[in-house]
C-alpha cells in the first residue's frame, strides 16, 4: 500500500511541475502590451537622441514578457527656454495623456527639472526611469535613476595630454544653451592643475564664427575638445555635427569629443557617452520596474573610451598609449583584409586553370600513347 501511495504522489508531483511549465510557457507566449512614453530634452534630429531611442527599443524587443508601444515627446529646451514654456508643456501633456496614461516613462537627464516641477501633477502614479543628472534629487517617489552619462572634461583633458604630451593649447568647444554650460561649470574648479601644462580656451561665450576662427588660429601643438554647440552666444541654433564639420576643415590638431554619436565624423574620439548603451540600460531598469522588482545596476558602462582608427593614424597617435579598455572603430583595413576576396578569387581561378591545363596535358599524352600502340599493332 505504501508503495502505491509513493507512486501516485510522484505522478501528481510530476503533473504539477509540467502544469507550471505549461502555464509559464503560455504566459511567455502571450506577452503583455505596455505603452512607454520617451521624454527627451532635445529635438529629434540630434543624433544622440536617435541612438538612445534605438538602444531602448532594441532591449525591449529582447524581453519576452512585454510588447512595447511608444510615444515620443521632445521638449527641445535649447530652442524654447523662455519663461512659462515648461508650464505650457505640462498643460499639453496633461490634456494629451489624461485619458490614457503611459505604463512607464523613460526620461533623458536634461528633463530632470521638468519632472521635478510637474511629474507628480501630470503622472502621479506612473513609474519613471530617468538617466541620472549631475546632482540627482529625490524629485519624485516613483523615479528610478539609471547610470551616469555626463560629460567628463577631466578625463578627456588627461587623455589629450597623455596621448600628446607636447600639447600646449586645448580649445574646449561648447555652446551657450541652457543645457551646455553645466559640464564647464562643474569642471572650472578642477582646471588649475591642467592650466600649468596647457592653455585652456573656453568658447561658450563666442559666436560660431569666432569658435571656428579660434580653432583655425591654433597651431599644430593644439587640440580641440568638442562637447557640443547647439546654441552660440548670439542665440543662433546649430546641429553639433554641422559645427564639428566646420572645425575639422580648419583644425591643425586632433579633435576629441565626449559624445559617441559624433564618432566617425572627424573626431579622434575620447571618453564618451554611449547613448545606445544608456538606452539599453534604461530599458532593463524599466522592465524591472514594470515587474515590480528592484532595479540593481551592475555598474553599466555608459561612458567608454572609443576612438576612430582613421583619425588616430592621421594624427600619428600611438594606439599603445590608449587606455586599456579602449574600443577602436573605423580601423584602416590591412592589405590582406582589403584584398582578401580578390586574392581568394584569383587563387581559385589560377588553381582551376592549372588543373585544367594538367588534365589537357594528360589527355594529350594518353591520346598520343594510344595512337602509338595502334601503329605498332598495325
Amino acid at each position: 500500500m505504501r508503495y502505491w501511495i509513493e507512486i501516485w504522489c510522484k505522478r501528481i508531483l510530476v503533473a504539477l511541475v509540467w502544469g507550471l511549465v505549461l502555464l509559464g510557457s503560455q504566459a511567455s507566449a502571450n506577452p503583455v502590451e505596455k505603452h512607454i512614453l520617451i521624454l527627451n530634452g532635445f529635438s529629434p534630429e540630434v543624433t544622440a537622441v536617435e541612438a538612445f531611442n534605438s538602444g531602448l527599443k532594441r532591449e525591449f524587443q529582447r524581453q519576452p514578457d512585454y510588447i512595447a508601444s511608444y510615444s515620443y515627446e521632445y521638449l527641445d529646451i535649447t530652442r524654447f527656454n523662455q519663461e512659462g514654456y515648461l508650464e505650457e508643456c505640462a498643460r499639453h501633456f496633461q490634456v494629451n495623456y489624461e485619458k490614457q496614461k503611459p505604463d512607464l516613462i523613460v526620461a533623458e537627464d536634461t528633463v530632470t527639472q521638468f519632472l521635478g516641477d510637474y511629474a507628480q501633477q501630470i503622472f502621479p502614479d506612473v513609474p519613471i526611469v530617468a538617466l541620472q543628472p549631475r546632482e540627482p534629487q529625490a524629485i519624485a517617489a516613483n523615479i528610478t535613476w539609471v547610470g551616469d552619462v555626463r560629460d567628463d572634461l577631466r578625463r578627456n583633458i588627461e587623455l589629450i595630454l597623455q596621448l600628446k604630451p607636447s600639447t600646449k593649447k586645448i580649445v574646449i568647444i561648447a555652446g551657450d544653451s541652457i543645457l551646455e554650460p553645466e559640464a564647464l561649470e562643474a569642471f572650472l574648479h578642477l582646471a588649475s592643475p591642467y592650466e600649468v601644462q596647457a592653455e585652456l580656451v573656453f568658447t561658450n561665450k563666442l559666436s560660431r564664427e569666432a569658435m571656428v576662427a579660434e580653432v583655425e588660429e591654433s597651431g599644430e601643438d593644439s587640440a580641440i575638445l568638442f562637447l557640443s554647440c547647439l546654441v552660440d552666444i548670439t542665440g543662433q541654433r546649430y546641429a553639433s555635427e554641422q559645427v564639428l564639420k566646420e572645425l575639422y576643415q580648419v583644425a591643425k590638431g586632433p579633435i576629441y569629443t565626449s559624445d559617441s554619436s559624433l564618432l566617425g565624423q572627424g573626431a579622434v574620439g575620447g571618453y564618451q557617452r554611449n547613448w545606445i548603451a544608456a538606452g539599453e540600460e534604461a530599458a532593463r531598469a524599466g522592465v524591472a520596474v514594470l515587474k515590480g522588482e528592484e532595479y540593481l545596476p551592475e555598474e553599466p558602462l555608459l561612458n567608454t573610451y572609443a576612438f576612430d582608427g582613421r583619425e588616430l593614424k592621421k594624427w600619428h597617435i600611438d594606439k599603445a598609449l590608449l587606455p586599456a579598455d579602449s574600443v577602436v572603430q573605423y580601423k584602416e583595413p590591412s592589405f590582406w583584409e582589403r584584398y582578401e576576396g580578390w586574392l581568394f578569387s584569383g587563387g581559385a581561378i589560377l588553381f582551376a586553370s592549372v588543373f585544367i591545363l594538367y588534365l589537357l596535358f594528360k589527355h594529350s599524352r594518353r591520346n598520343a600513347a594510344e595512337e602509338k600502340i595502334k601503329q605498332i599493332n598495325r
